[in-house]
């Protein structure tokens, strides 16, 4: 039944993948961001690579010491994750940030696109962020404090980065803590 689910989710990103590319052309305004306005900019590569490896980390390093109960609620969560931020990324691509646009093409797991910035909706390294911390934190007592610490410098750094703005990041701090409780019940049951 999961490889049907990834297979129909694959096909579904694959015919939706143009319709995106086509809705991303059109946008050149900005809106008013909050955490835009409490943390200057840094732009920099060394803290988009910070943000990668403290997140592919943290995901890789649950699922080495997890068990297949957990890494199966991982799967299915994560999964969720992607086809929703895939209908939300089609139904909503938020304007371009201020962030200083480079060259070359940027590539996303929804589509590949000359673009400046992943301001989509929602933030996908901070859904699988915490979807990794809230799992992690199932499992071993005492990592709570240090994984708030994590989510709040990976927060930072894509704030300061301009990454994405702050809507995305908390809707997708919301909708990770939705979809890991909902796993967690139909797995119990």
């Amino acid at each position: 039944m999961n490889i049907v689910y990834l297979i129909v989710f694959f096909i579904f990103v694959v015919i939706i993948q143009k319709c995106i590319t086509l809705k991303v052309s059109n946008r050149n305004t900005s809106i008013s961001d909050l955490g835009f306005k409490l943390i200057k900019p840094r732009y920099s590569k060394t803290n988009d690579i910070v943000i990668d490896v403290l997140v592919y980390g943290t995901v890789v390093a649950f699922l080495l010491n997890s068990s297949l109960r957990h890494i199966h609620a991982f799967i299915i969560s994560a999964i969720t994750l992607l086809i929703i931020r895939t209908i939300c990324t089609l139904l909503t691509v938020l304007p371009k940030t201020d962030k200083p646009c480079h060259t070359n093409t940027k590539h996303s797991f929804v589509t590949t696109i000359q673009e400046c910035t992943n301001d989509y909706m929602f933030s996908g390294h901070t859904a699988f962020l915490c979807l990794a911390l809230l799992h992690i934190n199932e499992q071993l007592s005492g990592v709570m404090i240090p994984s708030i610490v994590l989510l709040c410098i990976v927060v930072y750094l894509l704030i300061t980065t301009r990454s994405h703005y702050s809507i995305d990041i908390f809707i997708a701090m919301v909708l990770s803590y939705l979809v890991f409780h909902n796993a967690k019940n139909r797995i119990k049951n």
